[in-house]
Order: structure tokens, then sequence, then C-alpha cells
């Protein structure tokens, strides 16, 4: 049988007993040396086990609040044995070592909160017959301010915002750290769903105020908050739902709170779906382009199309490109799609007689990759198609990300003979800077002011000066969302270069395309106010 030990030493029980019998140690100085070791086992173990270990005020472990270690090596001392009291230190000492690994494992290091381990810990002490809320807080595009100022700066301001979380939260609330720049608070002794909300906006107050003295740092955040009645509820899907609500949050680019609710989550399922199938139908080359006639403003002839992604999906149905489109940009398919549009809408637009031009969109991502321009230009010479005919748009929006690479696609493009416009002008971030600079070749008109102008006179003199703009700068400029006769006209007096609309024709497959370009070579005096008109009454080209 092995040799009970005296904890954290060499000294078996069996050589204290042996020591006790040949009378090395006398009566009471065996009876200091066995309480001295019971002290340590007894006592010393819980005492450094549970220090710093409490969860919800209320519900911490009580335990004795004096130092066994002191005592224990003191009756050691006592006894008479040198090595007993050894081994009672080396004991003390392995269990300080633990007690502060598990500390160092619940706390986060750099603001003291509970650590992102011991998240689910918390939840799992939220009582489930009572009303359990989690709300988690972000900090908007923190990594910025890393890149700007430093970590230094990174990590004061990290430790600010869990200070002003603690002061914020009541006591009842448990905070801990689940990121570098994620916060979670989670409680289950609230009275009702408004103290919640209460204290969300409390938050929401404390965190909108300026960080970092020297710099006067502004942080955006996003808080998705949770509240859970239901005690069949797990603690995962607690979490799952504050998350949900979070990512709702994080739309808006200001500081944001959102709640969760059901319909939620059919979204986050929805935009999934959409996701890979989007991915699927890439792959499978079904997104197809679609192209919507551009009209010249004086003569009303066409001069071109613009490429317009159509997506039909087995399961989904018609999706919307605006749906559609954002998940690609959000899950970085966008630039394999508008690749593949931009091939297949070349190489038909290559056939075409005359010189009709190609209008394709250019994603913000896209802009600021260094291949991009190759890429657009390896297409141009794979598809024959004549890059003096080709037309790149970039929103208004992507000049927000505007930076050398962004520069450097634009001024290749243009070198090579493409042209490149702003659209939706009016509606992002464009400085006159960049516009005079003669960047670009042309903009386009965002068509809600275009579709607003007759009723509304600011909509109408911003269509009038985003015309002088570019007649003064030399840029052609292009309506879009020309749906009625009157608009049009209205369009043709204050001298509008180009448009584009329903009102001359819907966005079409290539083959309609493709027998439209036809007819026009043709038929000059077509009347181009019906071309879907126009393409039902004359027979398939291609």
């Amino acid at each position: 049988m092995a040799e009970e030990m005296v904890p954290g030493g060499d000294t078996s029980l069996a050589e204290v007993d042996d020591i006790k019998r040949s009378g090395g140690l006398p009566l009471m100085s065996a009876l200091l040396l066995a309480l001295a070791v019971f002290l340590l086992v007894v006592y010393g173990a819980p005492r450094f086990h549970l220090r710093d270990f409490f969860i919800f005020p209320g519900n911490a472990f009580s335990f004795i609040d004096t130092d066994v270690f002191p005592i224990a090596v003191l009756l050691s001392l006592i006894a008479g044995s040198f090595r007993i009291a050894v081994s009672v230190a080396s004991r003390h000492a392995a269990l300080m070592k633990e007690a502060e690994l598990n500390v160092s494992a619940r706390r986060d290091r750099l603001t003291g909160l509970h650590s992102h381990s011991w998240t689910e810990h918390l939840l799992s002490q939220l009582d489930p017959a009572e009303l359990r809320f989690c709300a988690i807080i972000n900090a908007k595009r923190f990594s910025e301010i890393n890149n700007c100022f430093g970590y230094a700066v990174g990590d004061d301001i990290l430790k600010e915002i869990a200070g002003r979380l603690r002061s914020t939260l009541p006591s009842s609330l448990s905070l801990a750290r689940v990121n570098s720049d994620v916060f979670v608070a989670v409680s289950h002794v609230l009275r009702n769903e408004a103290e919640g909300r209460s204290i969300i906006e409390a938050i929401r107050i404390r965190l909108a105020q300026p960080f970092h003295d020297e710099h006067d740092i502004q942080i955006a955040f996003s808080i998705g908050a949770t509240f859970i009645g239901d005690a069949t509820l797990t603690d995962r899907e607690i979490m799952r739902r504050a998350d949900i609500a979070l990512h709702s949050a994080e739309d808006e680019p200001e500081t944001s709170v959102v709640v969760y609710e059901d319909s939620m989550a059919k979204t986050i399922r929805r935009r999934r779906l959409v996701e890979i199938n989007l991915r699927k139908a890439i792959n499978n080359e079904n997104v197809v382009p679609f192209l919507q006639p551009i009209v010249d403003g004086s003569s009303g002839t066409v001069i071109g199309f613009e490429v317009l992604a159509r997506w039909s999906d087995p399961d989904l149905g018609e999706v919307m490109p605006l749906e559609f489109i954002e998940v690609a940009e959000q899950s970085g398919l966008i630039g394999k799609l508008g690749e593949q549009l931009m091939t297949v809408a070349c190489r038909r637009a290559a056939l075409w007689p005359g010189k009709l031009k190609l209008s394709v969109n250019l994603a913000a991502s896209d802009l600021n990759d260094p291949l991009a321009a190759l890429r657009i230009l390896a297409i141009l010479g794979s598809t024959g198609f004549p890059s003096t005919r080709l037309q790149i748009e970039v929103t208004e929006s992507a000049q927000l990300r505007r930076s050398a690479t962004s520069d450097a696609c634009i001024e290749a493009l243009r070198k090579s003979g493409v042209t490149v416009v702003i659209d939706d002008f009016g509606t992002g971030y464009c400085s006159f800077e960049r516009l005079a600079g003669h960047q670009f070749d042309g903009l386009k008109i965002d068509k809600s002011f275009v579709q607003g102008m007759e009723d509304h006179a600011d909509m109408a003199a911003i269509v009038m000066a985003s015309l002088q703009i570019g007649k003064q700068l030399g840029l052609a400029v292009t309506a879009e969302g020309v749906e009625t006769e009157s608009q049009w006209n209205t369009l043709k007096r204050m001298g509008c270069d180009l448009a584009q609309g329903y009102y001359f024709g819907k966005p079409m497959p290539l083959g309609d395309a493709h027998r439209l370009a036809i007819m026009l070579t043709s038929d000059k005096a077509v009347s181009l106010t019906g071309i879907d008109q126009l393409l039902e009454s004359r027979p398939i080209f291609a």
C-alpha cells in the first residue's frame, strides 16, 4: 500500500508515526503537528480553491477568512519538525499557484472583468424561473483605433469602456469581456423588461461620450439584448438571441440598440439560405446579366446598355438584386459574380454591330483590389470587346473607402480607354476635389432625385445642380430611373446628356438586347420610347 504523504511535502505520515514511536517527539508536539496538517488539509484547500470564487451577490461561497498558512507553519515549528514545516510551506505555495491560475482563467487580465471562458458559467447560474437578461456590447470598427493610435491607446480605451460599464450597470448584473472589443452583461434579478431597457439606455448614453482625453475619440457601439421568460430555453439559446440582435444593430452607422424579436431569426435564416444558394448559383453560372438601355438626351437614340444581375433560384424563386447583391458583398462573392457577369455580357456585346457601349458596376471591394484593373482588361482581351466601349460605374458611397489602390485602379482603367463614372450621385460621398481632378468621366444622378423632382422643388434643384456641375467640369451626366414622359421632357429641358429607366425599356435578357442592337443598326426610324413593344413585334435574330 502506498504511503500517505503530508500534502505538498516529502514526509509521509508513516514517518511521523515512526518519529513518535522512537520518542523523537513528545505527545504535545505530535498533537500540534497533527493539528497543523489538519488545518492545512481541511481548511487550506477550500480557502485557496474558493477565494475570489463568486458569481452573484447573495450567492457567494462562504469560507473561513483566516489565512491558515502561518498558523500551520507556526504549529509545525512549535512541534519541532522542520521538515514538516517545509512541507506545509510547499503545500501552501502549490495552493497559491493553483488559486492564481484559477483566477487568471476566470478573469480578463486587461479589464479585470470575467473572461470569455467564464461566460457560459455565468449564464448557467441564471435562474430559469426568473426573467433572464443578456446584452452584448460591441465597439464598432475598433481595429481602426489600434491602427491609428496604437495598441496602448486601444488598451486604455478598453479599460475605460469596462470602467464605464461597471459604473453604469447595477451590482445585480455580471459583466464579462468575451472578445477584444465585445462585452457581455447577464442577470436574472430584473423585475421586468422595462427595467432592463432602462439599463440598456443608460449604457448607450454613457458610451456615447468621447474616449481618451488626449485624442477625444468617438466610438459607435452596437448593443444587442434579449429578455427570456421561458424556462425551457438553454443558456446557448440566450446568447444566440442576443447575438442575432447584435448583428441587426451593426447595420446602423451610429450607436444603436436592438432587442431580439422572433422575426430577426427568420431574417438571419433567410440571409444564410440566400448566401448558400447564391454561392451555388455563381459556381453554376445561374446568375445572369440583364441589360437596360441608355439613351442620348438630345436624340433619344440608344447609345448603350447597363449590365444588371438577375437571379431566379429553384428554392427561393426570383431573388431581388438589392437582397442578393448585399449578401454577395458581405460574403466576399461580389468579385467573382461581377467578373462572371462582365465576361458573359462582353462576349455577347462584342458581336453587336456599331459602337454600343456596356456599363458595368464595380464593387467597392474590387476597386480596392490591386489586381482589379488587370482582371478587367484580361476580360476585354479574352472576349474581344473594345475597351473604348466599356464603362465602369463606381458607387459614390465607395469613395468612403478611397485609397491609393482605388485611385491606381481608376487611373489604369482610364488610360486603357475605359470610361469611369460615379453612380448614385448625391446619395454617398464624393469630394468636389475628386470631380475637379479629372478622375472620372461622368456621373449618374440617383433615381430618387429624378423620380421626386416633379413633386419636390428641392429634388429638382439637386438634379439641376448636378447637371450644371457636370457641364462645367466636362462630365457626361446620366439621369437614372426615368419612368414617365413628363420626367423625360423635364430632363431634356434641363439639358440632360443621357438617361435610362422603364420609360425607355426594362432590363432585358441578352438575347433581346442582341435583337435590339441589330434593329438599331438596320432601322434608323424606330421610335425608342416603346422598346418592349418593339421587341415583341420583331422576329428573334439571336
